[in-house]
């Protein structure tokens, strides 16, 4: 994912603009068997604007799916995330960990 949002209708002469480039590296590696290595969750932040945000985390995760019969199949994963870059940040998350479950209904479907 790559966005870059930007302030254009300025309401208030003491109000900062934005220009902000917003990247989601992603990495997915199978294993075997269901089992899973990711490296997803982190977004990047780089501001264009001299003296704001930046932030660049790297993230890394193990998950599984399992596929059972007569059962929808689920997801589980951990995954971490560390802050390998901050400028201008004074407060944003030095670790994150994320535990996940996922239950897909392919019955829902429509089609």
């Amino acid at each position: 994912m790559i966005q870059n949002p930007i302030s254009f209708a300025y309401t208030s002469p003491d109000r900062q603009a934005l220009n902000t480039l917003l990247f989601q590296p992603v990495l997915l590696v199978s294993i075997s068997r269901g089992w899973y290595v990711k490296s997803a969750d982190a977004s990047w932040t780089v501001s264009w604007r001299h003296g704001t945000p930046t932030l660049i985390p790297v993230s890394f995760g193990i998950g599984r799916v399992m596929v059972r019969e007569g059962l929808p199949p689920i997801n589980f994963f951990v995954s971490g995330e560390w802050m390998a870059y901050r400028q201008f940040a004074p407060v944003a998350p030095q670790t994150t960990v994320r535990f996940g479950m996922t239950v897909a209904f392919p019955e829902l479907r429509r089609w």
